[in-house]
C-alpha cells in the first residue's frame, strides 16, 4: 500500500495516520537539528558592545600586518564567564544549573575576525579564553577543521571544559573556523571539494599571524589541538607550519585519506584514481619530514572510525625520517576514547604535555 493511499479499515487508518505523524515529527526534529547544529554565530544584529570594542582598539592598536595578512577588523561579543550562553540559560537539561566555574581565566569572547589580503577577503568565526592576570601569554589554538565547527553558541562537553581548565593553566585558547566549515554556506564550504587541509591551514595561519599583532600573545609559544578531523588538522599544522606552531596534540588523528571510510572521503576527495594528487595533499602522512616541534598523539587501540593504522603509519615515518613523537595508547577504547578513567588520564598527560613544552614547567 503507498504511503500516499487512505486505507479503508479503520484499523489499519489508525495505523496510518500514527505512522505518518511519526514521519513528521522526524522531518521536524532532524530539520530543527540541523538548523541548531550549522547556524553560524555572528550574522545580522550580531554587534559587539563598546566595552569590547574598546578592549580590542587597546590590544589590538588599529590595523597592522603580518606574514601578508592585514588584520582590518576584529568583531567580539562578550558572554559572561558565569553564562554558558547568551541569554543566561543552560539548554540542556541534562545540566541544569551548570556554571562555568569562576576561574582563575577571563570571560571569554566570541565574535568575527576579519582578514584581507589579495586573495582573501573573509570573516572567520573566532573564539577565545583568556587567563586572568596581565601578561604575555602562550596560546593553543584548538581546532577542527574540515566540515564542522568549533565556534558555536551552544554546550561543547568535554571539549571545551578541558579548554577551559586549559585556560586556569595559563594559556590563551584561541578557535577559528577556517573556510570549509559548516554553517556559512555552499561557498564557504566548498573550498574543502578537491582541497581538503590546504585553505584550512592557511586560515588557521592567518589566524596565528593574527595572534602575533596583539601584545599579550607570546607569538613564539603557539601550541595546537583537536581530536579526529581535529587531530589530522593538527599533524598538519606541526608537519607543514612548523614556524607558527610548536607544539601539538592529534586526538585519534586520520594521517592517511586511503586508510578512512570511502562515504566521508569521497565526499570531498572524490576516487583515488581520479584524484591521487588530492589524496596525498591531503594525507599529512607524507609530510612527516617537516616536524620540528613537539608532537603527541593519543588513540584508543579499539578505534572502529579512524582505525589505529593511522598513528601506526605516522609513527613509523617518524622513525625513518628521525622524528621524535610521544604516543599515548589507551588499551581497547573507542574513538572518543569518552570512559572518565582513560579520558582523565590522557588529558592530564596532555595539560602536562603542554605546560613543559609551552611554558617551561
Amino acid at each position: 500500500m503507498s504511503l500516499f493511499t487512505l486505507p479503508r479499515d479503520r484499523v489499519r487508518r489508525k495505523r496510518y495516520f500514527k505512522r505518518l505523524s511519526n514521519i513528521v515529527l522526524i522531518v521536524v526534529v532532524s530539520t530543527a537539528t540541523a538548523y541548531v547544529i550549522t547556524r553560524p554565530v555572528g550574522g545580522p544584529g550580531f554587534h559587539p558592545s563598546a566595552a569590547v570594542r574598546a578592549a580590542l582598539e587597546k590590544h589590538n592598536n588599529g590595523a597592522s600586518t603580518n606574514g601578508g595578512v592585514q588584520v582590518t577588523d576584529a568583531k567580539l561579543s562578550r558572554t559572561s564567564s558565569a553564562e554558558p550562553f547568551r541569554d543566561g540559560s543552560d539548554k540542556n537539561p541534562a545540566r541544569s544549573g551548570y556554571k562555568l566555574s569562576p576561574g582563575p581565566y577571563k570571560v571569554s569572547e566570541v565574535g568575527n575576525i576579519i582578514l584581507h589580503d589579495a586573495q582573501r577577503n573573509k570573516d572567520l568565526h573566532m573564539r577565545v579564553f583568556y587567563p586572568d592576570a596581565a601578561g604575555k601569554y602562550p596560546v593553543i589554538v584548538f581546532t577542527y577543521g574540515g566540515p564542522s565547527q568549533v565556534v558555536r553558541n551552544m554546550w561543547q562537553g568535554g571539549s571545551f571544559l578541558f579548554n577551559e581548565f586549559l585556560a586556569q593553566r595559563g594559556f590563551i585558547i584561541f578557535s577559528i573556523d577556517n573556510r570549509g566549515s559548516m554553517g556559512r554556506g555552499h561557498a564557504f564550504q566548498e573550498k574543502l571539494y578537491h582541497n581538503v587541509a590546504v585553505q584550512e591551514l592557511a586560515d588557521q595561519r592567518d589566524g596565528v599571524a593574527y595572534l602575533r599583532t596583539l601584545s599579550y600573545v607570546d607569538g613564539e609559544r603557539i601550541g595546537i589541538w583537536g581530536w579526529s578531523y581535529g587531530g589530522h588538522m593538527t599533524l598538519h599544522a606541526l608537519f607543514e607550519a612548523p614556524q607558527d606552531f610548536k607544539v601539538g596534540f592529534a586526538g585519534a588523528p586520520v594521517s592517511d585519506w586511503l586508510q578512512y571510510d570511502s562515504i566521508a572521503t569521497e565526499r570531498f576527495l572524490g576516487l583515488p584514481k581520479d584524484d591521487p594528487e588530492g589524496y596525498r595533499r591531503a594525507s599529512p602522512l607524507n609530510f612527516v619530514s617537516g616536524l620540528e616541534g613537539k608532537l603527541m598523539i593519543g588513540q584508543g587501540t579499539g578505534d572502529d572510525n579512524v582505525h589505529l593504522v593511522n598513528t601506526m603509519l605516522v609513527l613509523d615515518e617518524a622513525i625513518k625520517h628521525g622524528k621524535n613523537i610521544e604516543i599515548v595508547l589507551l588499551p581497547g577504547r573507542g574513538h572518543p576514547a569518552s570512559d572518565p578513567v582513560g579520558r582523565i588520564y590522557l588529558m592530564k598527560r596532555v595539560a602536562a604535555f603542554f605546560e613543559k613544552n609551552l611554558q617551561g614547567n
